[in-house]
């Protein structure tokens, strides 16, 4: 694929950029993929510490309420009941409350990941594209090469969030 011009290494150098910034384009939509599973899971373990911990609360308080209806020997024993429920170690509900710790920690990474990633598909962008534009504006450049270039730079562009550059489809 010939291009026409003296200024072959500048538009292999435009390409190269191109593909550099698609590449960490590619790598960003990744990344927020993860960072999107990483707070399904989030909100899994969130369910889960909240079921637990209604259980817990839900026992609670039918032994509470069993220890002040009844006989003088059904109240005590659901007293006692009620007293070896709060001992007990519900590990249930401390597992349930470390998964979600463990949840909240991979999900704040995954999303740091994320954003991150996206910071440099938009340096790249950016990049690729300023120095487009400094090549178009030579005399003696290929413009068919460059107009594919540019057109495959705001083509991908349209793929990044609104907010980090990107356009609207």
């Amino acid at each position: 694929n010939a291009s026409q011009g003296d200024n072959q290494e500048e538009v292999d150098r435009a390409q190269q950029m191109l593909e550099t910034a698609q590449a960490a384009l590619k790598e960003a939509e990744a990344r927020s993929r993860d960072a999107n599973a990483a707070e399904a899971e989030l909100k899994t373990a969130l369910a889960e510490l909240h079921a637990q911990e209604n259980e817990f609360n839900n026992k609670t308080n039918e032994l509470t309420r069993k220890s002040s209806e009844g006989g003088v020997v059904q109240q005590n024993r659901a007293k006692a009941e009620l007293a070896q429920h709060l001992a007990s170690d519900p590990l249930p509900l401390r597992r349930a409350k470390l998964n979600t710790e463990a949840a909240t920690r991979k999900a704040e990474r995954a999303r740091q990941a994320a954003d991150d990633a996206l910071e440099v598909a938009r340096k790249a962008f950016e990049d690729a594209e300023k120095y487009l534009h400094e090549v178009q504006n030579r005399s003696g450049s290929a413009k068919g090469a460059l107009w594919w270039i540019d057109r495959e730079l705001h083509e991908a562009r349209k793929y990044m969030p609104q907010k980090k550059g990107g356009l609207t489809k």
